[in-house]
């Protein structure tokens, strides 16, 4: 699925689908996280669908799911509203990606 979506899917809608059909795909939500074509608005269901993985996530992936946060937080398409919910994680490694990505954003708008 994932090497179909960096060679085919461009398409804010066909992401948007991918997002809402693999949303218990960890892996597909990593991918997605961590891409600079993926648009805002699918990010954001990224990160709706990894908050419901982390209520009860398998213990292999655990990491997985902190993974997919960090890419969330660093990709420059995720909106600001995502990165504020995100410091509200259980996850403290998400929690400080967050901020400094925050930090960083506020940084280069001076």
């Amino acid at each position: 699925m994932n090497n179909y979506l960096d060679a085919h899917s461009r398409s804010p809608l066909e992401l948007e689908n991918a997002a809402r059909h693999y949303r218990t795909s960890v892996a597909v939500m990593k991918h997605l996280a961590g891409k600079r074509y993926c648009p805002g608005p699918v990010l954001e269901i990224v990160f709706d669908n990894v908050l419901e993985l982390q209520k009860d996530p398998p213990p292999q992936v655990a990491f997985t799911l902190y993974e997919a946060l960090y890419y969330l937080a660093w990709n420059p398409n995720v909106p600001d509203s995502v990165l504020v919910r995100m410091l509200e994680n259980s996850n403290a490694q998400a929690r400080t990606a967050a901020a400094a990505s925050l930090a960083t954003r506020q940084k280069n708008l001076h």
